[in-house]
């Protein structure tokens, strides 16, 4: 062999090598920075492994993670840096679930909507007005693309309008069945629900999204009425990927059952004093679903040794192994969706713990999706309190313990009105007062103000439980609204809850 061929051949062997050296070393930068192997990252698609402009995704700082993925941004971010050893300590993790407005030119989505109305002996007189008023404007608004079922409830169940698209015979004919409605006997809320989930599951069609208003002013009190049983059909709704909400009109209806609900159906919540707003929350229903850009959205979270998920702002959660699987519904076009992980975390050493690994999924176009943002920053496991207090990252805090911890409180105070005692209101409030020292450590007036105004908040509830049983009824569910608008307020678009009372 000549020297020049000597040569050629020695290069070739040392970009070989070159070449390998540098997929290697890819390889195991993908590995640290994502959480996955190359064999996950096959598997994803690549989603979310690099940004907009080609460069792949890491933290955004010492707390932070974001990845993005088919127009939908995901972000993490941890409210501390450090936990104290020897205790349970508690970690708050904010995610937000983002996507841009008009993306790829997406017009609206075709919507299957199914009203479940409550038509028992209670809802006689305004109530009912009301409620027929808001359906002949719903059945207005509805588009050709769209379609329509309506199921009664009292003593039993009935279709009314099977699921059906909404041309303009249809459309007249509904408004008919809507004019000749008249109310019955009792509330067999189960019934209506298995009727109005069944129109649904009959009739499913890709690319459409799915959404049941439950409506009911009174108390299940006949069929399936336990609270474990009507749950059950709540995430029924969900695993079939349809987004459930609920409407409480008027002083006797059961407000944590029908919060409950929308919680575990991934839906809103409202409550009616002023019932001449109906239409416009139905409206916004409508309207919400008609922008939805992904579908069957769930959090995946695998939590690190000594890790434990406690709560997901009362949404329901089950494990797949190592996993929690967190089903959030819809994410629609142009929103934000803000969830916080509270967590604990516990060691009996001074040392780096890893909090877990989290990643989201969801039906958007024509299948399913991955979406891994990979490992959340760890953090260290400590003695001394100040540089506990130090590493605290105090404006994911002050949202933390303002917008989940406090709120939640607002919640509870609502239960304790109509189902506890002066003691359960003691016990809620002292819990909340928790947060004031590191508050006022870290200087945060915004959290000093919510605690003072939940104090005022406990002094109502007082107030509301001695009260006469009308007066007590209004204020629970006041006050459980008010906790779960502004722990849930990513479920409402389109309306103004507040506006119900």
């Amino acid at each position: 062999m000549t020297l020049s061929s000597r040569l050629k051949w020695l290069v070739i062997a040392g970009l070989v090598v070159v070449t390998l050296g540098l997929n290697s070393a890819y390889k195991a930068y993908a590995k640290g920075a994502f959480g996955t192997s190359s064999r996950d990252s096959a598997q994803s698609s690549d989603v979310g492994l690099r940004d907009a402009s080609g460069k792949p995704n890491k933290a955004v700082s010492s707390r932070a993670i974001e990845v993005h993925g088919r127009g939908v941004t995901i972000r993490a971010e941890l409210d501390r840096g450090a936990v104290l050893r020897h205790r349970d300590d508690t970690v708050h993790v904010e995610v937000t679930l983002n996507t841009p407005p008009g993306l790829d030119g997406r017009s609206r989505t075709a919507t299957d909507i199914v009203v479940v109305l409550d038509r028992s002996g209670s809802m006689r007189g305004d109530k009912f007005y009301f409620a027929q008023q808001a359906l002949r404007e719903l059945i207005g608004r509805l588009g050709d693309d769209d379609r329509f079922g309506l199921v009664a409830y009292s003593s039993d169940a009935q279709t009314l309008v099977p699921l059906s698209y909404a041309t303009s015979y249809a459309r007249q004919s509904w408004l008919s069945i809507v004019d000749r409605l008249e109310v019955q006997s009792s509330t067999n809320m189960s019934a209506g629900l298995d009727l109005g989930l069944g129109l649904i599951e009959r009739a499913r069609t890709a690319h459409r999204a799915r959404r049941m208003l439950l409506l009911s002013d009174g108390l299940a009190n006949t069929g399936d009425a336990s609270f474990s049983g009507l749950m059950r059909r709540a995430q029924r709704a969900v695993r079939g990927d349809t987004v459930l909400s609920t409407m409480g009109i008027g002083a006797d209806f059961d407000e944590r059952l029908m919060a409950s609900l929308a919680s575990a159906g991934t839906g809103a919540f409202y409550y009616l004093a002023k019932l001449e707003v109906l239409p416009e929350f139905f409206d916004a229903e409508l309207r919400t679903a008609s922008q939805t850009y992904a579908s069957s959205v769930s959090l995946v979270f695998r939590p690190g040794p000594g890790v434990r998920l406690v709560r997901v702002m009362g949404l329901p959660f089950q494990y797949e192994g190592r996993d929690v699987i967190v089903p959030l519904g819809s994410l629609y076009t142009g929103h934000e969706r803000r969830i916080w992980l509270t967590l604990t975390v516990s060691s009996d050493r001074v040392s780096e713990l890893g909090i877990g690994e989290l990643s989201a999924r969801f039906r958007s176009g024509e299948g399913y999706h991955s979406l891994p943002a990979g490992s959340l920053p760890p953090v260290q496991c400590v003695d001394d309190w100040n540089v506990f207090r130090s590493q605290i990252h105090a404006p994911v805090w002050e949202r933390a313990i303002v917008n989940e911890e406090l709120n939640r409180a607002q919640e509870n105070l609502g239960d304790a009105i109509s189902r506890g005692t002066p003691a359960d209101v003691d016990r809620e409030l002292a819990d909340a007062r928790r947060h004031s020292a590191l508050a006022r450590s870290l200087g945060s007036q915004k959290v000093l103000d919510s605690l003072s105004k939940l104090e005022n908040s406990g002094r109502l509830a007082k107030k509301a439980q001695a009260a006469p049983a009308p007066a007590r009824s209004m204020e629970a569910k006041r006050q459980k609204a008010d906790g779960y608008i502004q722990r849930n307020h990513g479920s409402y678009v389109n309306a103004d809850a507040k506006a119900g009372y």
